[in-house]
């Protein structure tokens, strides 16, 4: 970038083993840039017409939408991935509502476990990383008799075979103490960890112990559920266990030990503990599944009437139905994969009066035959921000410093790396914003950790408009890996946090040198980034090339793709801007995206010096339905 453009955004760099990096943009571009510019909007103006004007935020004020995830299976679990916000109907309270998002969360493993290449995440999000599912696996060791683990071992490794290579997954014990493997893509060393489980179970249960172990079951699957709020990432959990008290039962058992005296305790197994924890699941973006882990030589506690019928009530309460894997094979397994691999997030504007933190009904329905629905009945409307009113709100440079990633606030974040003229610096550029579009800012700050740990560069963003995102901090640092975090809080006082991993430099492409590929649209002559692309037709590919010679000729062809060397989906067009007073050279890439399906896409940017191909940038595009 020379010294007089001014920076507004970016995307992400993105993960893996070659990280790709992100350039400038201006919003007051150069006489030249501009005609550029003004000659790519020419070819863009017939289509943006057609297209209307661009997508608005929802009116209301921040905390007012409350989400929904609903899952649309054919008859054999198979996702429909295909659906528009009006083939879907939505009652709350039994009235009509609007829908005011829709989008389509598809993971990238197809049904029945064939994954496809992967690509990079479009962006960075507090949830989980886009295109790639999380799942749980919440293992109560203590129902488990040892001797008596297969029922757990056989149906992990057969969710694990359905699920493509980026998934991410964990598996830990009630009480922590056995497995505890947090979220992970290694999916060997989580297999391997499964296999070594020894169940702590007593073949002699008694009803008092039984009661006190449910407690602590509904405890960690109320944590759990709380951990992950609705507007954030869908997460999987299995619940693994032989067995677990009902409803109504009182018993006397000993609890804690201190100075080898025993203390005696009442464990209340009640149908409010229950309800507690269905509470929290409807306020939250996890959909649980409940296994039986008895097997034929399970205990006799283990397989009796009242703690199996304690699991049926508990898969009662999630909605979903109650499985049984050693009864029926692989099957009830197969059509957990497959009806997670894809999902819809629906939002709905809440009424003033109903912001009391209470649950009310819901109904989702889809106008299309052979299409089954599967969503909670019920959805907890937070109170007015959804944060107590005599919290304090946290300070966004506060949460730099704090380990916990926080999750109110859901956001994306991306950043991006460019040349910085006459230094051996890199220019930064990080572009961020909410998830949920009618939240209004209060407070952003963004920092970089190097790699002992240090907090070496911090910026922060300047909010001129509450309601005006995505925001944007641009930073100066030294080549290297980071650890980025992006800390915000809204006015309601939601905080949201993001880490990923940056290595900060520019990308090769001997002899040249390549900024980031950057994916934005023309408004009235200039480029602006996006983040996320819904009804435009078209997509717009920004890229800078440096070290170029005053003679030499810069060429570029644009493709979209479904992973990096995938064949060739559609083309571009390319234009090269650059005069040879510099060595550097700008690449404008139009892309259409008009008919592309909701999801994520490649688009591959190839540079050639004097006819020889030199290098490529790539930029993963995310594209929703609303």
């Amino acid at each position: 970038m020379k010294p007089s453009d001014r920076i507004t955004n970016g995307f992400e760099i993105a993960a893996g083993a070659e990280p790709e990096y992100h350039l400038a943009v201006n919003t007051k571009p150069t006489a030249a840039l501009s005609a550029l510019l003004l000659s790519l909007t020419l070819i863009l103006t017939a289509a943006i017409a057609l297209a209307g004007p661009a997508p608005q935020k929802p009116a209301g004020g921040s905390g007012s939408l409350v989400t929904i995830h609903f899952r649309a299976t054919t008859g054999e679990a198979v996702p429909v991935t295909d659906l528009r916000s009006n083939d879907v109907t939505l009652k709350v309270k039994g009235r009509d509502r609007e829908i005011r998002s829709f989008e389509l969360i598809q993971f990238r493993g197809l049904p029945g476990g064939v994954a496809r290449a992967p690509i990079p995440p479009p962006f960075a999000t507090n949830g989980s990383p886009a295109g790639r599912r999380d799942t749980l696996f919440l293992i109560d060791d203590e129902s488990i008799p040892s001797g008596a683990e297969p029922p757990v071992r056989v149906p992990v490794d057969q969710y694990l075979a359905g699920l493509a290579a980026g998934d991410r997954v964990s598996a830990v014990t009630v009480q922590g103490n056995g497995v505890n493997i947090g979220l992970t893509d290694q999916h060997a060393a989580l297999r391997l960890a499964v296999a070594g489980l020894v169940g702590r179970g007593s073949r002699a249960e008694s009803a008092d112990d039984s009661a006190c172990r449910t407690n602590r079951v509904l405890g960690a699957l109320t944590g759990l559920a709380e951990n992950f709020p609705a507007g954030g990432a869908p997460v999987t959990v299995l619940f693994f266990s032989t067995g677990i008290s009902a409803p109504g039962v009182a018993t006397m058992s000993n609890m804690g030990r201190t100075s080898g005296m025993a203390a005696s305790a009442m464990c209340e197994v009640g149908a409010r503990d229950f309800q507690r924890f269905q509470e929290a699941a409807f306020s939250s973006a996890v959909n649980f599944y409940v296994v039986d882990a008895a097997d034929s030589s399970a205990s006799a506690a283990g397989a009796s009437n009242p703690l199996r019928a304690g699991l049926e009530h508990l898969a009662g309460v999630t909605g979903n139905a109650l499985i049984q894997p050693i009864r029926n094979g692989e099957q009830d397994i197969q059509r957990v994969v497959r009806e997670n691999s894809a999902l819809y997030r629906v939002a709905f504007e809440s009424e003033v009066g109903e912001r009391n933190g209470s649950s009310v009904n819901v109904e989702v329905a889809v106008k299309r035959a052979g299409v089954e629905v599967k969503a909670r009945p019920k959805v907890v409307i937070p109170k007015d921000g959804g944060r107590p009113a005599n919290a304090k709100a946290p300070a966004a440079k506060d949460l730099l410093r704090d380990a916990k990633v926080s999750r109110a606030l859901e956001l994306r974040a991306a950043a991006y790396a460019s040349r910085e003229a006459g230094t051996d610096r890199i220019r930064l550029v990080i572009i961020f914003e909410p998830v949920e579009p009618s939240v209004e800012m209060k407070s952003a700050v963004v920092g970089l950790y190097d790699e002992k740990g240090k907090l070496t560069v911090q910026g922060s963003a300047d909010i001129t408009s509450p309601t005006s995102t995505p925001l944007t901090v641009a930073v100066l640092a030294n080549a290297g890996t980071y650890r980025m975090r992006v800390a915000a809080v809204d006015s309601a006082g939601r905080a949201g946090t993001v880490d990923t991993q940056l290595d900060v430099r520019l990308a090769p492409a001997a002899p040249l040198q390549l900024s980031s590929l950057v994916l934005g649209v023309a408004e009235g002559g200039s480029f602006a980034g996006r983040l996320t692309f819904t009804s435009e037709p078209m997509t717009v590919g920004y890229l800078e090339v440096y070290g170029v010679g005053k003679t030499s000729n810069v060429s570029a062809t644009v493709e979209l793709a479904d992973s990096e060397d995938g064949p060739t989906l559609a083309q571009g067009t390319t234009r090269v801007a650059g005069d040879g007073s510099t060595d550097r050279r700008v690449i404008l890439a139009g892309v259409p995206i008009g008919q592309l399906a909701a999801g994520d896409h490649l688009v591959r940017v190839l540079v050639s010096l004097d006819g020889k191909p030199v290098g490529r940038a790539i930029r993963t595009l995310h594209k929703s339905d609303k």
